[in-house]
């Protein structure tokens, strides 16, 4: 079943022209909870690494590869795409040329020696060995010490004749980070591709940032203390002062970003904050059919988004509704996506709970995909983590969180629609450096994510909202949104509704 959402809206929405490759393929449903959520900013700001290079020039993205887990950091090369694996605390990285026929692999990934007197050098030569041992055939290409990373370790390429009598390029990059651990990058090319690969690849290892994973786990726990003294303090009083009018968000392509040199509209949506009884997070049901439990009153935020592709003619129409006790003890949403294409239309839903029992003050999180119908169902579940951002309370982040003089990085856990699984955000929070009064959050639902970057007056209320893609949210009235829709040539009804 095609995912419901999307927390970063800039990579699945319609086929608006902008700069770089279009990514094909793209689920209707996912384009709109994407535009839901890129009005809900999603998690952990990291520090942005000022570079003194332009990583385009070398042949390297201009964003880096961020691995927390095993505190590493690099510029990849340009086209390439990178897929993370977990097994168990074990992270593996794996980087593909993006060539239609890549011509360069690589793997990333911590290994334990052991050898009694651990060495890349050393390591280099078991590896070497063991090939001998096996009756492996190969011709060393190079076999030299290499310095990345601040770290002295080897820096080994061989060719090699597979069983099936294709000839393969191999290298090894072994550095230290521990005792009795190495960082192993294994690269694998063709003799033909080698020389224009070498070069690339090792441009993007001179790149490579190491971390202590003692400081990480430190730096990650100062985070989610930080999380917790906040969501801590949000009382129910704290929670009342969301409420009130709500807000129309225009969202657009600047012309800048444009290939057509004008303002693109992509879409719009409405938030809005009221006190509600639990059961109102299914509208169409009335309260002489709730049950005990639905007459709760709680936080309810309302969220109604529209998207528009008119190339393709299609739309894509959804209502969210996210309840929250007063108490925090436990939550409920419900989300419907209605996309029309032409004549053609289909729909999709999602209900999330979190609720705490008997012996179990966390509870669980359920979360059921569906098509209309009822032809499809998926649904997962997990224990809530201790330091959990609850759904409502991410659209109004802008107003609860604390002014001061300084600003605060601040990470918690939250459910993460682009995965459909529960993740650590990260949130830096920080203080404009003018006489505006203005912040700034800069949002990643994980560390290696593109960053969000969101303007808040000094009410706390978003003045502008930029997005990986440059695509950009602000503010406006509905009257204005209607007239510059008419202008345009754009139909107004959706919004209307």
């Amino acid at each position: 079943m095609r995912r419901l959402h999307s927390e970063i809206f800039a990579r699945q929405r319609p086929s608006t022209p902008a700069p770089g490759p279009r990514v094909a393929g793209r689920a209707a449903a996912a384009l709109l909870l994407g535009l839901l959520a890129f009005l809900a900013p999603t998690a952990a700001g990291q520090d942005g690494r000022q570079t003194t290079f332009d990583p385009h020039a070398m042949g390297l993205e201009a964003r880096p590869l961020i691995v927390e887990s095993l505190g590493l950091e690099m510029y990849y090369p340009l086209g390439a795409t990178f897929q993370i694996q977990r097994t168990g605390r074990q992270a593996v990285v794996t980087l593909l040329d993006g060539a239609q026929i890549p011509a360069w692999s690589m793997r990333i990934q911590p290994m334990i020696s052991t050898l009694d007197e651990p060495t890349a050098t050393a390591q280099v030569d078991q590896l070497l060995s063991t090939w001998r041992a096996a009756g492996r055939e190969y011709s060393i290409i190079s076999n030299e010490p290499a310095v990345y990373a601040g770290r002295a370790g080897r820096l080994c390429y061989l060719r090699q004749t597979t069983g099936s009598g294709e000839a393969v390029v191999i290298g090894w990059l072994i550095l230290p980070i521990g005792e009795r651990e190495f960082l192993v990058c294994s690269l694998q090319t063709l003799p033909k591709e080698f020389p224009r690969v070498r070069p690339i690849i090792e441009a993007s290892l001179a790149t490579l940032r190491l971390r202590d994973v003692t400081e990480i786990v430190d730096e990650r726990k100062a985070r989610l203390d930080a999380g917790k003294a906040f969501l801590d303090g949000l009382t129910a009083e704290r929670l009342r002062s969301l409420i009130g009018p709500g807000q129309w968000y225009r969202y657009y392509l600047p012309a800048a970003a444009a290939e057509s040199g004008q303002d693109v509209e992509l879409g719009c949506m409405y938030v809005e904050y009221i006190e509600a009884k639990r059961g109102a997070i299914n509208p169409d049901r009335s309260e002489d059919r709730y049950d005990a439990d639905d007459h709760e009153l709680g936080l309810l935020a309302r969220v109604r988004g529209h998207i528009i592709d008119s190339e393709t003619d299609t739309t894509i129409d959804s209502r969210a509704f996210y309840w929250l006790a007063w108490d925090h003890s436990q939550e409920r949403w419900s989300i419907q996506v209605t996309t029309r294409r032409g004549s053609r239309e289909s729909s999709e839903a999602q209900t999330g709970v979190r609720m705490a029992s008997t012996g179990d003050p966390r509870g669980r999180i359920v979360v059921i995909d569906s098509s209309a119908s009822g032809a499809t169902r998926d649904e997962k579940n997990w224990e809530t983590p201790g330091v959990y951002l609850s759904q409502a309370l991410r659209w109004g982040l802008g107003r609860l969180l604390p002014r001061g003089d300084e600003g605060r990085v601040l990470s918690y856990y939250f459910y993460d629609g682009t995965s459909a699984s529960i993740a650590l955000r990260i949130d830096r929070w920080q203080p404009v450096a003018d006489a505006s009064g203005n912040w700034i959050l800069t949002s990643q639902p994980k560390s290696d994510a593109a960053k969000i970057i969101s303007v808040y007056n000094r009410a706390g209320e978003l003045i502008r909202r930029n997005l990986p893609d440059a695509s950009v949210s602000e503010p406006i009235t509905l009257e204005a949104l209607n007239r510059l829709w008419r202008s345009k040539g754009l139909k107004t009804e959706a919004p209307n509704r």
